[in-house]
């Protein structure tokens, strides 16, 4: 059994031991390093990348307040007008339920205050068709949503396409030197995009309905983009979702492509195409005009 929390909650969980030795087992904001202790320390040795240069400027936060209510996530431009993000970032509990969309401000390279566009929402997706009309149920395998923005910026700043891996897939792509690398914007560096380059052991779960990943996250981090780097081309194969405790220890889970590649083709219909940049189940990103 193991406990899960999306890094949006606020929750800990602790387990005694001597002070000297004291470890946290889990906590939402600083315990999600691949050493327990040194968690938040993990998170700031991530490397700060130019989020206003491609593909990063296609990466932003998504931003919501309300009275008493500021939060904000990491999210994806995957076409002109749609960001990808996850589903609980946009439940903020009982009182208030699910954001509206007009609410939501997504800032496209997002920097020190700056970005290179921004739009506010315009309509909300999620994997249940109904999933606004009840309380949020949390299942780290189905945690996502696409935000339809108001104004079409992924033609300003580019976005990024989807590859529907399976394990072998995975296996193959890793082995011709490929890279798992996740891109957010963490609490504790919360004005810069940073990105985890070494995500350690990787692979799927479930019959491929999650996505198990070794990288540095924490608060923030939810809606982040898991990124496959391998030959010069970018594209998204899950979206991060929450982390918790296992019998095996600390586990950080990712919702694969796979559970929302046909909304996104029905979303991006006017593209007529259905396989990423290597020809895999997916679909194309594209850099903006001036960085190809």
């Amino acid at each position: 059994m193991a406990l899960l929390i999306p890094f949006a909650e606020v929750a800990m969980a602790q387990e005694t031991k001597p002070p000297a030795q004291f470890v946290p087992a889990l906590n939402a904001l600083c315990g999600s390093g691949r050493e327990l202790a040194a968690g938040c320390d993990e998170v700031k040795a991530r490397a700060i990348v130019d989020a206003g240069v491609y593909p990063w400027s296609a990466i932003g936060r998504l931003n919501f307040s309300a009275y008493r209510v500021r939060r904000y996530c990491t999210a994806t431009l995957i076409g002109e007008r749609f960001v990808l993000t996850s589903a609980h970032c946009l439940y903020v509990g009982p009182y208030i339920g699910w954001v509206d969309p007009e609410d939501l401000h997504f800032l496209a390279g997002y920097q020190r205050g700056g970005y290179s566009a921004h739009s506010t929402g315009a309509k909300i997706y999620l994997p249940d068709e109904d999933g606004e009309t009840r309380p949020f149920d949390y299942d780290p395998g189905d945690d996502w949503a696409i935000v339809e923005l108001s104004d079409a910026i992924g033609a300003e700043v580019g976005y990024l396409g989807l590859s529907a891996l399976d394990e072998s897939e995975l296996e193959n792509a890793l082995a011709r030197g490929g890279r798992i690398v996740v891109a957010g914007y963490p609490h504790v560096r919360e004005h810069v995009l940073s990105v985890d380059e070494d995500c350690g052991m990787t692979g799927f779960l479930n019959d491929n309905r999650l996505f198990a990943h070794e990288c540095a996250v924490m608060a923030g981090d939810s809606g982040a983009p898991v990124l496959l780097m391998e030959g010069g081309k970018v594209s998204i194969i899950a979206v991060h979702s929450g982390a918790g405790v296992g019998e095996d220890g600390f586990i950080r889970l990712a919702t694969p492509v796979g559970e929302m590649l046909d909304a996104a083709r029905r979303l991006r219909a006017g593209d007529q195409q259905s396989a990423d940049e290597s020809g895999r189940a997916g679909l194309p990103g594209r850099a903006p005009e001036k960085a190809k």
